[in-house]
């Protein structure tokens, strides 16, 4: 709660020192307090609903969230055209690209000389897709369902989603460190997935249209903005949703940790330096291997897609992330060391 108030104040009072429309300071203020207003969400209904009850209902909708997707992709591709979805981007301002669909339907990668046409469902948006099926893989391996986390990670293949495929290896690290006893085994998983992530950004980099750079450059290039504006540029000033909404300060976009820093500097920065110690304090406190290696897995999957992707810190994104975080911290501070997760 101390830290909704403090960033939303924070951003009050930048806001009168760097003025911007409102619009685009409403959008830009609602995702730099997403992450911990939905934790705080999560944690407030945790007397009332477990983790595993939470974990199967959303897996069910992340089913049939799935089926829809193969429908949309395979046996009506104008599902969203003909309901006016490019009506819609047209009022957000954002580009529509082919057949009357927004640009970022088709994957930046070109394969066989061509763009692939991403899955994007009930969402009508790849990336928040992508960030739902991948939470719904996490949770449908927790709970032990492997056929249905298989068919996930390919719905997760099929929105060419390079935030998911990131989870899928950082997952894979921390599942090896925390049940795999001995340092062998965490630095080979750490290097083979190390070799993965070089070995997509070459093949992004050689036949991509300049979106992987995009993010990379989002990212590194705050800790520039760091230096020049210690206190930032104020919020809505900075990143994709500015360029919408208003008119933008920097030259940040496509990083949520990048558009962060930039609109409320230092400030900002260590503000979810501090949330994210607190999550990892509490993982101490769980001694379930299973439980912590989820809680893990999630606060860190999203972590990464805040870093380099603007869209992660969305409340699509990262809302049902940190509502399942929410959940598992409270069981763990209220439950002692030992954490009940049954209905």
């Amino acid at each position: 709660v101390r830290l909704i108030i403090f960033i939303t104040v924070y951003c009050l009072m930048m806001y009168m020192v760097y003025p911007q429309t409102l619009a685009s300071f409403i959008a830009s203020l609602r995702n730099l307090i997403a992450p911990p207003l939905f934790l705080l969400f999560g944690y407030g209904i945790a007397r009332r609903v477990k983790f595993k009850a939470t974990c199967i209902l959303y897996v069910a909708i992340g089913f049939f969230v799935y089926l829809f997707g193969l429908y949309e992709q395979f046996v009506n591709p104008n599902f969203w055209v003909e309901r006016g979805l490019s009506k819609v981007w047209e009022l957000k301002g954002i580009k529509i690209g082919y057949g009357g669909l927004p640009m970022n339907v088709y994957s930046s990668e070109m394969v066989g000389g061509q763009q692939i046409r991403r899955m994007i469902s009930l969402f009508a948006d790849p990336i928040h897709l992508g960030a739902f099926l991948f939470l719904s893989f996490l949770l449908a391996v927790y709970l032990r369902r492997k056929i249905i986390a298989f068919l996930f990670l390919t719905g997760c293949i099929l929105t060419v989603s390079k935030g998911a495929l990131l989870g899928v290896l950082i997952s894979l690290v921390i599942y090896v460190i925390i049940n795999k006893a001995g340092t062998i085994y965490a630095s080979l998983t750490s290097l083979f997935c190390g070799v993965c992530v070089i070995a997509f950004i070459l093949f992004s980099l050689s036949s991509s249209t300049g979106s992987m750079l995009a993010h990379i450059n989002g990212f590194t290039g705050a800790f520039g903005s760091l230096v020049r504006h210690p206190f930032g540029l104020g919020c809505g000033n900075v990143g994709v949703l500015a360029s919408l909404n208003g008119t933008v300060k920097s030259s940040i976009t496509e990083s949520g940790f990048g558009s962060l820093i930039g609109q409320i500097g230092l400030v900002g920065l260590l503000a979810y330096i501090y949330f994210y110690r607190q999550i990892f304090i509490v993982s101490r406190q769980c001694v379930d291997k299973r439980q912590k290696t989820i809680l893990l897995c999630l606060s860190l999957s999203i972590l990464f897609n805040m870093l380099f992707n603007e869209v992660g810190m969305s409340p699509n994104s990262c809302g049902p992330y940190f509502i399942c975080i929410g959940i598992i911290i409270f069981h763990i501070k209220n439950n002692g060391s030992k954490v009940s997760f049954d209905f």
